[in-house]
């Protein structure tokens, strides 16, 4: 799925991931925010849908606990999309068998 995004969408789905680890310094967090919301329609359509959502949760957050909140829903929204390019790129390995 990732893979497959175009370089804006890839940049979002980037910046998010980066926003809600929890060592984004504040001065990160200013930036990253900022590109974020000028590249956020780029995330269009349904395969983005919870990215998209969560994303706006990051921009709209004012208290740390909404932050925190926030963080939490955009992490829950890019493990399915980290985790089927995950397994994708996993069937693609070639598996040595040790005797």
């Amino acid at each position: 799925m990732i893979a497959r995004a175009t370089p804006e969408q890839a940049l979002c789905l980037h910046l998010i991931a980066q926003l809600a680890l929890p060592f984004t310094l504040p001065s990160e967090r200013g930036t990253a925010l900022g590109l974020l919301s000028d590249h956020l329609p780029a995330l269009g359509g349904k395969r983005f849908a919870a990215v998209r959502s969560s994303a706006l949760g990051l921009l709209s957050a004012k208290t740390p606990l909404e932050w925190s909140f926030a963080c939490h829903d955009a992490t829950r929204a890019l493990v399915p999309l980290h985790r089927a390019e995950a397994f994708a790129l996993i069937a693609g390995l070639s598996v040595k068998r040790v005797s």
